[in-house]
């Protein structure tokens, strides 16, 4: 496997949801409510603007592919586009091009849709920890597949010499709250008014 350029940046795992997580819409219409999140932070010594590894972000979705025999990668970024997975050179690629994580990613068998990668972004607004300026890409999957993509996970980083700096632990569903919390955090992202009538802090 090509080396990345993360050697030397720690990511962090997050297993399941804290109080901020939530389980998007099209996630919990397939069935897939496990979760877990990888964190990477979008600070670096010696740039001043936010950094995105896109290497490490591609070699990580590569692998979560290889581990579910995933027969196809599809993604989209922010403006909508659809774009397809063939090698790790192709996400580097597309990953570069968006300069973000894709905003959701499909592992297909088939024509079944075995698990989902969603781009969290809170390297834009800050956000809770431990998400505070990072690129958090969740990753929804079901209870046969959970195991597999936490261990592609961590054998990757150990292949790369990247270091898993911390696991939190969190529940296997989210709290009731994590839906109120998650909407106002997106109306900020949008740049909308933090109150409405129908969600007030």
């Amino acid at each position: 496997m090509a080396a990345s350029s993360s050697a030397h940046r720690p990511i962090k795992l997050v297993l399941g949801y804290l109080r901020h997580d939530f389980i998007p819409y099209g996630a919990r219409n397939l069935g897939l409510i496990r979760r877990i999140a990888f964190v990477t932070d979008s600070f670096r010594p010696g740039d001043v603007d936010q950094y995105f590894d896109a290497p490490l972000y591609a070699d990580l979705v590569i692998a979560i592919q290889r581990a579910l025999q995933a027969d196809r990668v599809q993604g989209r970024d922010r403006s909508d586009k659809t774009v397809e997975f063939q090698s790790a050179d192709d996400g580097r690629r597309h990953a570069s091009d968006a300069g973000e994580p894709l905003s959701t990613v499909a592992f297909l068998r088939g024509a079944q849709v075995i698990a989902m990668a969603v781009s969290e972004p809170y390297a834009y607004v800050g956000g809770p920890e431990p998400y505070h300026d990072s690129y958090t890409v969740a990753v929804f999957t079901n209870d046969e597949h959970v195991g597999a993509i936490e261990g592609a996970i961590r054998y990757l980083c150990m292949d790369l010499e990247t270091a898993i700096s911390e696991v939190i632990r969190g529940r296997e569903a989210p709290s009731c709250q994590g839906i109120k919390r998650v909407a106002l955090f997106l109306r900020r992202y949008a740049g909308l008014p933090l109150r409405s009538s129908r969600w007030k802090s």
